[in-house]
């Protein structure tokens, strides 16, 4: 204990009398572990930390997928199969269906208030093992269509609502309806949008369900029992059924289970989230190194001392056990600030994902986090300590004492072990900064993909009529006609254009279709398509080139024929290039004649979205109860947002808004996740770049100050600035090329594991890791330039003087 004692204070004295060195140790590892510590919340919060259910390991999600979209993704199931499968099943105890639903609270003279709901099926809380707070949950027979409304409140909308009191027995009228509230969740009690505000019953009404329409999320907990590879047997033998018993809607469709703690992100998410964990331990990586150079040559300098207090008695096992400790002391500042950086990160980070995740995958510091901020921390003060210590075993006392006064000169050893260093840095540093290069030039890319059409000047609106208005087709029209020409009427708009999904949505619909001259055989894949709904001047509106035949017009109504319109990826794809107009396909369960031919656009996000075969149709014939409207204006969008509410709530304060948002606005809330990715990333691979040229900079600063003599003594026979620069910059220029040699193998590795997760959004350009390797050793240079300049700038008299 007294030696530890000694060795702390020792250290503590250490690092006041080399201030310089001790805030550049400090400095890098704290950012280092402020970075690790940061990712490594996210990836607990979203991979580890237990799910507030009931045995979370029981839960799974269901998810219809087409056979051709990759496994993994979550998709909706279609209600209809629900039902049959609920009746089939016995692979789970319950299984109940949860889908968004926003709708219109009437609040009297007030104006209404737009909330954030779902219609979920009765059993959903008792899936998830959740009790009320105040009251009680849905009862089974409150999903039969036609029973008396209620609601189930969030604790958050309890509190604003109603104060914190009652609550239950009261009621609300929600979307035009009178709903009474019959229980209140607890506070903590949250499913996968943490937005929700309120549960209403999902009433399913067999007779009028769309078996093709997909739109419910699905969660089961499994039988006593049952295992997932057991329930998934089950599950595809359903759909095997399903297919055969309803071939036009479920065709080449797969149902496949996901367990919500163990597969929830879907495996894709989890290499990426162990990507970014890895990327920050390579900067750790390179900042122990960094660290551990500029140790070892302060222990060069420090040789002296080192014999003296081993010539006074002092053994080998204290000399090391004092630079461990002083490693340590180091290390452990690092930590505690680094730690006080995570934390103001973390809060970043959540207060960055609040709209999108739920609490408990929200980021944050708990015992998982703080253990491995102390193992970083260790790993880290161990790491970057061993270079001096294993110097100090191989210490000649008598050549320390002799040479001590003079200033040896750096032995051969530690010019390999200080230069090996740098070029683990360089290698470390040009794998970082390839990988983000790539997953950065790939976020660029898939965010700033040109859609094909004209954004510009747009102002969307999304909405959902409530059914019991609105619950035919010929009502909607109506409705959707009359706020056409409401909103057409305001001052500064030149157009309305309506359709089932925003432009840029991230999803677009997709569902089975066939030519009927050529249908299907059971031996040939199914064709699919992404399908939207518009009405007409659609095309002419947004920029969309009609190549051939038309596009919609006011005669394309409920009563006239079946149209469709097709883009140029569905003519090239199954038509072979030939026009197809005056031809048939059938969609939706309906035949539809061919009427026109687009040019390819992305309606979606995704990148690879204009390759998809697409089919248009008119609203008037295929009119759903959401409903995107986009208002292309001659003035800034943004300002016409309080007369478009009006417009709405004198038209009717039951129908549900989700949103009124300017295009570019709707957009960017989709791209949340990736612009904090993209900033980790670009902060972290500069602090990279710079602890890498920190690093090649001190080798060769201190090589030029140990070889000072030297270069006085060649400068007097002759040498001049120039050559002296070169030898230095040869340096600096082996080490460089060294270090991306022996990191392209790491490269390749890491591109791979890209574009394996990035293939189905966006082409990954491996180009950009020439970019990488280009800056790195450019920046290398740099930091070669600045000792060369010294050296070359040496006096020979006073080199020679000194000496």
């Amino acid at each position: 204990m007294d030696l530890l004692r000694q060795s702390l204070r020792f250290a503590l004295r250490a690092l006041t009398k080399s201030p310089a060195v001790s805030l550049l140790v400090v400095g890098s590892l704290t950012l280092a572990i402020a970075g690790n510590t940061m990712v490594f919340s996210l990836v607990n919060g979203l991979l580890y930390r237990p799910l507030p259910y009931e045995e979370p390991h029981r839960l799974s999600l269901l998810s219809e997928r087409p056979s051709d979209q990759p496994e993994g993704l979550l998709t909706p199931m279609s209600a209809a199969n629900l039902l049959d499968v609920q009746d089939a099943q016995t692979s789970y105890t319950q299984l109940a269906g949860f889908r968004a639903q926003p709708m219109s609270l009437d609040r009297g003279d007030a104006e209404p208030e737009q909330l954030a709901a779902a219609a979920v099926s009765p059993e959903f809380f008792s899936v998830l093992g959740a009790q009320a707070l105040r009251g009680r949950t849905f009862l089974a027979d409150e999903g039969v269509p036609g029973r008396d409304q209620v609601v189930v409140l969030s604790h958050d909308q309890f509190v604003e609502r109603f104060g914190g009191t009652g609550a239950v027995g009261s009621t609300m009228k929600l979307n035009g309806e009178f709903h009474q509230v019959v229980g209140v969740m607890p506070e903590d009690f949250e499913f996968l949008d943490p937005s929700t505000e309120l549960w209403v019953p999902l009433a399913l009404d067999p007779a009028r369900i769309e078996r093709h329409e997909r739109d419910l999320l699905v969660i089961g907990r499994l039988a006593p029992g049952v295992t997932d590879e057991v329930a998934q047997a089950e599950m595809t033998a359903l759909m095997a059924r399903l297919e055969t018993e309803y071939p036009e809607a479920n065709r080449g469709y797969l149902l496949g289970i996901y367990n919500l703690r163990e597969e929830i992100p879907d495996p894709r998410n989890r290499l990426f989230l162990h990507m970014m964990q890895g990327a920050l331990l390579f900067v750790l990586l390179i900042a122990c190194a960094n660290i551990a150079n500029l140790l070892l040559a302060r222990s060069q300098a420090r040789q002296r001392e080192m014999a003296v207090r081993s010539s006074l008695g002092a053994a080998r096992g204290q000399l090391v056990v004092q630079l461990l400790m002083e490693s340590l002391v180091m290390a452990g500042i690092a930590g505690l600030v680094g730690l006080g950086l995570a934390v103001v990160g973390v809060r970043l980070i959540a207060t960055a994902f609040a709209a999108q995740l739920p609490s408990f995958y929200m980021p944050v510091i708990d015992g998982r986090v703080l253990a491995y901020t102390v193992a970083v921390t260790l790993f880290g003060g161990v790491v970057f300590g061993l270079a001096p210590m294993v110097q100090t075993f191989r210490l000649n006392l008598v050549g320390a004492l002799k040479d001590g006064s003079r200033g040896s000169t750096l032995g051969g050893r530690r010019k390999l072990l200080s230069s090996a260093l740098v070029v683990a840095e360089l290698s470390l540093a040009l794998i970082f900064l390839a990988g983000a290069g790539v997953l950065l030039r790939s976020f660029e890319v898939l965010q700033g993909s040109d859609p094909g059409f004209d954004t510009e000047e747009l102002l969307t609106i999304q909405m959902t009529l409530p059914l019991n208005r609105y619950g035919t087709d010929v009502e909607r029209i109506a409705a959707v006609d009359e706020l056409e020409e409401r909103l057409g009427a305001l001052p500064g708009v030149e157009a309305v254009l309506v359709s089932n999904t925003l432009p840029r949505h991230i999803f677009v619909p997709r569902d089975l279709f066939d030519i009927d001259a050529s249908p299907t055989s059971p031996d040939q894949p199914p064709r699919r398509a992404q399908w939207l709904t518009a009405g007409p001047g659609y095309f002419e509106t947004l920029g969309i080139a009609v190549e051939s035949g038309r596009g919609f017009t006011d005669a394309d109504g409920l009563e006239g024929a079946p149209v469709a319109v097709v883009n140029r990826s569905m003519v090239e794809r199954h038509w072979g290039g030939n026009n197809p107009v005056g031809e048939r396909l059938t969609l939706l369960g309906g035949s539809r004649e061919i009427v026109g031919v687009v040019e390819d656009v992305r309606h979606g996000l995704l990148i690879n979205d204009d390759l998809a075969p697409t089919v248009y149709l008119p609203y008037d014939q295929q009119a759903g109860a959401t409903v995107g409207l986009s208002l292309r204006t001659g003035v800034e969008p943004s300002t016409l947002g309080e007369a478009v509410r009006k417009v709405l709530r004198d038209f009717d304060r039951d129908v549900a808004v989700a949103q009124v948002q300017v295009l570019d606005d709707f957009i960017e809330q989709f791209w949340v996740g990736q612009k904090l990715f993209t900033l980790l990333l670009r902060g972290f691979g500069g602090l990279a770049l710079v602890l890498a040229a920190l690093g090649t900079y001190g080798v060769l600063a201190y090589a030029v100050a140990q070889r000072r003599h030297e270069i006085g003594v060649r400068m007097a026979l002759g040498a001049s600035r120039r050559s002296v620069e070169g030898m230095v910059l040869r340096q600096g220029l082996k080490l460089a090329v060294l270090g991306i040699l022996l990191g392209i193998p790491g490269v390749i590795v890491v591109n791979r594991a890209i574009a394996s997760i990035m293939a189905d959004f966006v082409p990954v350009e491996p180009g950009i890791v020439v970019v990488g390797m280009t800056v790195l050793f450019v920046v290398t240079l740099l930091a070669s330039y600045l000792p060369a300049r010294r050296a070359s700038g040496t006096d020979p008299m006073l080199a020679l003087r000194a000496d």
